[in-house]
């Protein structure tokens, strides 16, 4: 290991305690895993940042398994860090390649997403590396990183992600073996001094409801395997902390699964790339009449013009709510399809409990062997149904039925 000897002053206070013996010093692995609000992702920009500004000649790349979500993340944190450390004057960033340059001494940071097969080919002259959210990425991914961190100085990658999974590669690489190759650092948001209160409190609340989802998320414990589960969380779906402004996305639609004795369910869509998209509950509540639901849902939905895909089984319903002026179609109802497209799809879920419980619960059924079959159990599903009925008909099915004719999506 190589230290570097570079912390300033600041460090003592902004950066996480549990991260101090790893701030000044290098190793050609540094395992950075633990639970959310952690402070993880946030150590690894401050020092993806002070090793630019401290050591000469030095490249540094950021990874993530595709390169859509870097503006978002990894992009967004290095800016943030370079801006709380006041040293925004002495950068210039580039939004279209994703790449921070000190002009000072000429360092540079390039983002790349392991999808963009030529330019991880192109990098030969990289002596550092960050990669954030790494139980996305095979191993192959990996080992693609580690031959190209290979210029001069304190090779260095830094891996930050959450223990998803104890059959994870990550698992068996770098912590199951005595010696491992790597320094490791472990933490939960009990470790974060500066973490808010009601964060912590948001997260000890999964104990009781999602106890599995806080063995990960808040213990930092390598989650089990999910027996028959359709979506897994980070693999299919993940929580996010943060929605930003309608203009960001490409489309707002929304998707309503109707109910009686059952929660009538309003999921919002927020839909950028065709294939990211953000998951809100507008409406999850039982016993709604017609004229209840559309009163709700005029206060829900963000703009008229939007479009809503709706369960199709009840066409007296969507035909009256259409008659309230709600831009309100029929949804495709191909389960399986559905489920298929939805696999596809990178959703992220905001402030939405009752689609945090359903996804966490939406299993397939199983036959007298219990072997699964291609059926999902119909009892946690309306907020899936929804989903599932306005992303597939709008990216899939488009312009194929509604109410029963053909017709082109306005």
């Amino acid at each position: 290991m190589t230290s570097m000897r570079f912390a300033p002053d600041w460090t003592d206070k902004a950066v996480v305690p549990a991260f101090q013996d790893v701030l000044d010093v290098s190793s050609r692995f540094l395992m950075l895993m633990g639970g959310a609000g952690s402070g993880k992702s946030h150590f690894a920009a401050q020092k993806v940042i002070l090793k630019n500004l401290c050591i000469p000649h030095y490249s540094q790349a950021v990874f993530r398994k595709t390169r859509r979500t870097m503006r978002e993340s990894t992009f967004r944190d290095l800016w943030r860090t370079i801006c709380d450390m006041g040293l925004a004057r002495f950068y210039r960033k580039n939004l279209t390649e994703l790449s921070i340059e000190n002009q000072v001494n000429g360092n540079r940071i390039i983002s790349a997403g392991l999808d963009d097969a030529e330019k991880i080919k192109s990098m030969s002259e990289i002596a550092g590396a960050w990669v954030e959210e790494a139980t996305e990425l095979s191993e192959k991914d990996f080992d693609q990183i580690n031959l190209r961190v290979r210029a001069p100085g304190p090779n260095e990658i830094i891996t930050s992600f959450n223990p998803v999974s104890a059959r994870h590669w990550l698992k068996r690489r770098f912590f199951d073996r005595v010696n491992p190759p790597a320094r490791r650092v472990i933490t939960t948001y009990r470790d974060n001094p500066y973490l808010p209160t009601d964060y912590k409190a948001e997260l000890e609340a999964y104990a009781e409801t999602h106890p599995e989802w806080y063995r990960i998320y808040g213990c930092g414990e390598w989650g089990v395997a999910h027996e028959g589960l359709i979506f897994t969380p980070e693999r299919h779906w993940r929580i996010t902390y943060t929605l930003l402004e309608p203009d960001y996305y490409d489309e707002i639609i929304y998707g309503l699964d109707f109910g009686w004795n059952a929660p009538s369910a309003l999921v919002e869509l927020r839909i950028r790339d065709r294939k990211e998209v953000t998951l809100v509950e507008r409406l999850y509540q039982p016993g709604l009449t017609n004229d209840d639901l559309a009163r709700r849902m005029r206060k829900a939905i963000l703009d008229p013009r939007y479009r809503i895909y709706a369960d199709s089984a009840q066409p007296d319903r969507i035909e009256t709510l259409r008659r309230s002026g709600f831009n309100i179609y029929e949804g495709r109802k191909d389960v399986l399809d559905g489920i298929d497209h939805l696999l596809s799809q990178d959703l992220y879920v905001y402030d939405s409990p009752n689609i945090v419980e359903e996804l966490s619960e939406y299993r397939w059924q199983t036959n007298a062997m219990d072997e699964p079959i291609d059926m999902p159990y119909k009892d946690m599903d309306h907020a899936v149904d929804a989903t599932r009925y306005a992303s597939y008909t709008h990216l899939v099915g488009r312009g194929i039925m509604t109410m029963g004719k053909l017709s082109g999506v306005n």
